[in-house]
């Protein structure tokens, strides 16, 4: 008995050795359409990015000389081919020739994957470091932007252990959001723009009682000294000498802690203040389709979930029947994200259909846990096809996050409307909701975890009640554009009776009396003759309402 009950606790125990980590968040800005061509010349001349790709196989970059240039990828192959050759031009940077080599396998992957993809730019942002205890995480930041104004930010991590057991996993790199470090390490330029677009309202909330904020001209006049003082620690910080950090042996980076932490112990020190500076970023680079405000920034809806690849552990099977067996409790808890005692079935289903790895996933993590082939390396980078792989189903979350995003958006729009045209974007996207989940896919598989995410993430219930509102405000919008024109065709009847009236007394009327009194004065004789024109005019029209009034 005593080796049974041990045997089943070393089956709830799984020692991970190798794992890679998107932390995903979508962001949901209020721009119905963006500029995507002026959004990349932004991002170049801002300096945040060396080359930026669009969806159609073309890219802008910067040269030596610091020139935004144009050029194309031209990938050679067909579409089910099972794989593409690119061959770059010489003039292109050596620099960037890793971020398009990234760039280039997501759009393979896109391309088989995606039916009608919505236009989009890609680039990679500056990275990061997360550092505790002497030891350093760093991340790799990058960024989707699509034409409809919805945004992935997504930091890639990748780790190597000797056998982190679950319990540690679980807590410092899934829950990393709920990890405090002593430093984090963020490009000076990122921390500038991210100051300038917070500062620009900030201290709101501290004059205010019970919700209500506190005007006045010593009020505005505090507020604007704490906004200075804030952005002299910022300035001074920044000046200072920055570290030095190589990612990849293929380019170093100078950054620096982020401003005002220096020996400070008691600010929120999580990967989440990173999220909040690298949207705050997006914000002020989107360039909408039609400007009609001096915005500097834009608000957003954001929604945030990793997405976790379990590369190597030990004892890793090549049958799932098998993984599902022995690890089923562990990945319970890590899907769950805390270590809560379930039932044994307590896995939602396998979304994968194939014999390589399994995907669950639910409102809280995307979990791919990997099988292990016959003879293949314990270090899994010594298979060339490991990055595409992992690329291949990072594309297949940024289209989930797309499209859960984009309903969540218009159920926020329908609730709470920014304008007009909000509104119809709002009432459309969720009348084809099901249209658009159905046809979002080649790939059958694709389209049914869609479908099944979008329902476990809850979205899919708030469908029907925003739908419902946004034809209410809709309806209500109607009701107040009839009322408008009603009161306008008054008032256009009034004159319009008006002039009729007066043209009768002067055409009609008014000859028959001079005819009649020859001697009344030709002054009067007008007036009476409207008088009298008026007085039929309104018997008629009383006539007419009441034959009318009695048909209905």
């Amino acid at each position: 008995m005593f080796f049974n009950m041990l045997n089943n606790k070393c089956k709830k125990c799984l020692f991970i050795n190798q794992a890679n980590v998107f932390y995903n968040y979508s962001l949901g800005f209020e721009i119905p359409s963006v500029d995507l061509l002026k959004t990349a010349n932004k991002l170049l001349k801002s300096g945040f990015s060396k080359c930026v790709c669009f969806s159609d196989f073309k890219f802008l970059y910067l040269n030596e000389n610091h020139q935004i240039k144009y050029s194309n990828l031209n990938p050679e192959g067909r579409n089910w081919d099972s794989s593409w050759e690119i061959n770059f031009y010489d003039d292109i940077p050596k620099g960037i020739i890793p971020d398009l080599m990234i760039h280039s396998e997501l759009f393979f992957h896109e391309n088989r994957l995606v039916n009608d993809n919505q236009a989009y730019i890609r680039t990679s942002l500056p990275p990061f470091v997360l550092e505790i205890n002497n030891e350093q995480y760093l991340m790799h930041p990058g960024v989707k932007m699509y034409r409809d104004g919805i945004v992935i930010i997504y930091f890639q991590f990748d780790g190597k252990w000797n056998g982190i057991d679950d319990d540690s996993f679980l807590s410092s790199i899934i829950n990393m959001n709920q990890r405090y470090f002593d430093k984090i390490w963020i490009d000076a330029k990122l921390q500038m723009l991210d100051g300038e677009a917070v500062l620009e309202n900030s201290f709101e909330d501290v004059f205010s009682i019970g919700g209500n904020c506190l005007d006045g001209r010593k009020i505005r006049k505090l507020k604007q000294k704490m906004r200075d003082d804030s952005m002299k620690v910022l300035t001074e910080s920044l000046e200072k000498e920055g570290c030095t950090f190589s990612f990849d042996n293929h380019r170093e980076w100078v950054l620096h802690q982020i401003a005002g932490t220096e020996e400070n112990e008691s600010w929120e020190s999580t990967i989440e203040i990173c999220r909040s500076i690298y949207s705050n970023v997006i914000s002020c680079m989107l360039v909408p389709q039609y400007k009609t405000n001096k915005n500097k920034s834009y608000s957003y809806l954001w929604h945030g979930r990793p997405s976790v690849s379990l590369l190597r552990f030990d004892k890793q099977p090549q049958d799932k029947n098998v993984l599902l067996k022995n690890f089923s409790e562990a990945l319970a808890k890590l899907l769950n994200r805390a270590d809560v005692s379930e039932n044994k079935n307590s896995l939602p289903p396998d979304l994968r259909k194939f014999n390589d790895y399994c995907l669950h996933a639910n409102r809280s993590i995307y979990l791919w846990t990997w099988l292990r082939g016959e003879n293949e390396s314990d270090d899994i980078w010594d298979d060339k096809n490991t990055s595409s792989r992992i690329l291949e189903n990072q594309a297949r979350v940024e289209q989930v996050e797309y499209h859960n995003m984009s309903i969540s958006r218009a159920c926020s729009w329908a609730n709470n409307p920014p304008s007009e045209q909000h509104l119809f974007i709002s009432y459309t996207t969720l009348a084809e909701t099901e249209n658009n989940v159905h046809h979002s896919s080649i790939s059958g598989e694709v389209s049914d975890t869609l479908s099944y995410l979008i329902k476990s993430f809850g979205t899919e219930g708030l469908i029907a009640s925003a739908k419902e509102m946004a034809r209410f405000r809709m309806d209500e919008l109607k009701y107040r554009s009839d009322s408008a024109r009603n009161s306008s065709n008054y008032w256009l009847t009034f004159v319009f009776g008006l002039v009729g009236v007066t043209s009768f007394a002067e055409f009609a009327v008014n000859p028959l009396i001079l005819n009649k009194w020859s001697g009344i004065n030709k002054v009067i004789a007008p007036f009476i003759s409207f008088g009298i024109s008026s007085v039929l005019v309104l018997a008629i029209s009383a006539i007419i309402w009441y034959l009318t009034k009695r048909k209905h």
